[in-house]
């Protein structure tokens, strides 16, 4: 599990290249490269979302109610927030950011410690929008009722506590193996230095103080396939890039504002996008600050005990089930709308199917009125 964790991480961070110098395009992004993977602590500024997408237009999706939502809500899809690094011997973070979903942004953060004793904490301020998110997905159900979401604000809760308990022999394996996984990826990360020096400098821009290099899928198997080292792990990759019809990156770094910005454009291939996502742009940039990190860890009282933990696990826990599968009212008029559009290419068998699938979802109201708008359409009938 550490190791995925460490090949998603250092994948993720060629998107955070930051600034550097150099005579050409091609010199300067190296560089910028080179310097990102040796900052030990320090500020960042982050923030991305979807900025595209698009669905397939096969029947099943057509005819799906939440599809046209769901677009919707994944274009409303976005991140920001900081996180801040003391790369020392207690190895401090703290990342705090603010997740916008469904009409909210929902806040976000967590902070700790890899020392000598691994503390990490998440802050419960998330809680009066997760009661809300999950009221929206539970059909209605009022989740905040009798929840008193106030006393919580401000706390936190200890995410190590919540597993086993680790000894001190333990914890000593843990920071050892972490030490060889740091740097290993250190070594991998020079691989991919010298593999930014084998592209054909013509791929590099320079306008306005920023450069710029757009990496093609077949560079970014490459630059992926550094840091995997088990053949099985090699082919489940290339398996997975033959789904992408196309799959870039263009990164562009202003190297005086330590600004980096992303923008990734991915394409399934027409047999997989039939019936899921076609395609779609993720933006995102990161903003690197040399300034001295602050960091705090919670103080006693702002924890959470662990039968405060208890209860609101299962207090969340308890709501999450009452979720009915019914639609909503405005998924319900999302299914009509659907419906409208493509009934004239529907036969009977399709329309019985239809009714056959969404029968346990619709009231028996709904049920009558989806049945009459089926049989606005001419032969054949249900």
């Amino acid at each position: 599990m550490r190791r995925t964790i460490g090949v998603i991480v250092s994948v993720i961070g060629l998107s955070v290249l930051l600034s550097g110098c150099g005579k050409s395009a091609k010199d300067q992004f190296v560089q910028a490269y080179k310097e990102q993977i040796t900052q030990k602590e320090g500020t960042w500024t982050f923030e991305g979302g979807i900025k595209e997408i698009e669905f397939g237009s096969s029947s099943d999706t057509a005819v799906n109610p939440t599809i046209g939502m769901l677009q919707t809500q994944l274009k409303d899809i976005s991140i920001k927030g900081t996180y801040q690094i003391v790369k020392k011997e207690d190895y401090m973070f703290d990342v705090s950011m603010k997740a916008k979903a469904l009409g909210m942004e929902i806040p976000v953060e967590m902070i700790g410690s890899l020392g000598k004793q691994p503390k990490v904490y998440l802050g419960t301020d998330m809680l009066e929008y997760l009661t809300q998110v999950l009221a929206t997905i539970s059909g209605g159900a009022t989740v905040t009722e009798g929840f008193d979401t106030e006393e919580y604000k401000g706390k936190y809760v200890d995410l190590t506590a919540l597993g086993e308990e680790i000894d001190k022999e333990e914890q000593d394996k843990v920071r050892k193996e972490y030490k060889v996984m740091e740097k290993e990826q250190m070594k991998n990360r020079e691989k991919v230095s010298d593999y930014l020096n084998e592209l054909d400098q013509k791929t590099f821009t320079q306008k306005d103080g920023a450069v710029s290099h757009t990496f093609t899928k077949k560079e970014l198997e490459k630059l992926i396939s550094i840091f995997i080292n088990e053949a099985e792990e090699k082919k489940t990759m290339k398996e997975m890039l033959k789904q992408y019809q196309d799959l870039s990156v263009k990164v562009l770094i202003d190297t005086k504002k330590k600004k980096t910005s992303s923008v990734w454009t991915i394409k399934q291939a027409e047999e997989e996008a039939e019936s899921s996502i076609q395609s779609m742009v993720v933006e995102s940039s990161v903003t690197y600050s040399e300034k001295k990190p602050t960091i705090d860890l919670p103080k006693k009282e702002a924890i959470l005990s662990e039968e405060k933990v208890k209860e609101l696990l299962a207090r969340l826990e308890g709501e999450s089930e009452t979720t009915t599968g019914m639609l909503t009212e405005t998924e319900f008029n999302e299914l009509k709308k659907t419906l409208e559009g493509v009934k004239g290419s529907l036969d009977k068998e399709t329309k019985e199917e239809l009714l056959t699938s969404y029968k346990e979802m619709l009231t028996e109201e709904q049920l009558k009125e989806v049945k009459e708008l089926l049989q606005d359409v001419g032969e054949p009938n249900l």
